[in-house]
């Protein structure tokens, strides 16, 4: 099931790289056609059940009312047009009679039961999540490490890094907000080359592995700014280590001042706000990842000589700086 740009599917049946098509497969008559692919699943979240039976009846309900609403306006005007005709003669309409609201009354339990099952059938498919809120991993000392849930190929990961590139870059020296960043570079890090993705058949042109992997990394002052807290921000995009073929995000946070407590509170509103940068990213077009891939290859040029893709061999980690 497909909305937006969240997907639900089943974990027992799809797996990470498989296809989303849209029309689904089961209105084309279940045919793979590769024309239809529009995206590729790169991640799975556990739905919670408490809520999904409620709002299949809400919606329902609403429904119900509506038709009900717009039956009786319909059968009002029907009468007032046919009451003077042949049709309707020796025929008493009384439309506020309890014969009426019992049978608007009925229209609205006959939707609600058929939905009961339906409803009741889904809510034993979901599976629940127990983890209502995002947890942080606990701090060791000064220096908090995690991996965000988001996947991507090697494709894709300069046009991302160039969207939290630009992003970090706009939040320099700013007095208001969540963050202000400061001294916010970039460089790339060698890695083996990654197994084949999942879905190499589809995209062969991922086939060609990236060696290099973008790292970025910023000063960040979290808000409220007069809390005095500083901490060093390294976003290092690397292979995961679940998923063969794909990058996932490791985050490491390094508290440079700043009372301990709030550093490591503060911290999960900064993180929220880099994970829904994430799903900004997401919903882009073509043309868009494109503009910050481009982005990113503009700003390598502009490095220094020593920082230049052909002047690498002897730089494990090459920064650049804005």
């Amino acid at each position: 099931m497909e909305g937006g740009d969240t997907v639900a599917a089943d974990p027992d049946v799809a797996q990470i790289g498989d296809p989303i098509n849209q029309p689904g497969l089961i209105e084309v008559g279940c045919q793979n056609i590769s024309a239809d692919y529009v995206a590729t699943l790169s991640s799975l979240t556990t739905l919670n059940t408490s809520y999904n039976v409620d709002a299949a009846i809400a919606e329902a309900m609403a429904f119900a009312v509506l038709s009900v609403v717009f039956g009786y306006l319909l059968a009002q005007t029907t009468a007032r047009f046919f009451a003077e005709t042949a049709l309707w003669s020796g025929i008493t309409v009384n439309y506020s009679s309890m014969a009426g609201v019992a049978a608007m009354v009925l229209v609205i339990i006959v939707v609600l039961v058929s939905v009961i099952y339906p409803s009741r059938v889904a809510g034993q498919i979901a599976i629940p999540d127990v983890n209502r809120s995002w947890t942080l991993p606990p701090a060791v000392g000064n220096q908090m490490q995690l991996t965000l849930p988001f996947l991507m190929t090697y494709k894709e990961h300069r046009s991302i890094g160039g969207f939290l590139y630009d992003y970090f870059l706009g939040h320099q020296d700013v007095s208001h907000g969540m963050f202000s960043t400061a001294d916010v570079q970039f460089g790339f890090i060698d890695h083996a080359p990654p197994e084949t993705a999942p879905d190499d058949d589809l995209h062969p042109e991922e086939k060609q592995p990236i060696p290099e992997c973008l790292e970025i990394r910023s000063s960040v002052w979290l808000a409220p700014f007069d809390f005095g807290i500083m901490q060093a921000v390294q976003l290092q995009f690397r292979p995961a280590e679940d998923e063969p073929g794909f990058l996932e995000i490791h985050v490491r946070l390094t508290r440079l001042s700043g009372e301990a407590n709030a550093w490591r509170r503060i911290n999960k509103t900064f993180l929220h706000v880099v994970r829904r940068q994430l799903l900004v990213w997401r919903s882009f077009d073509d043309q868009n990842k494109l503009f910050y891939e481009q982005l990113l290859k503009n700003a390598e040029k502009n490095q220094a000589p020593e920082h230049r893709p052909e002047n690498r061999k002897n730089h494990p980690s090459r920064p650049g700086k804005s």
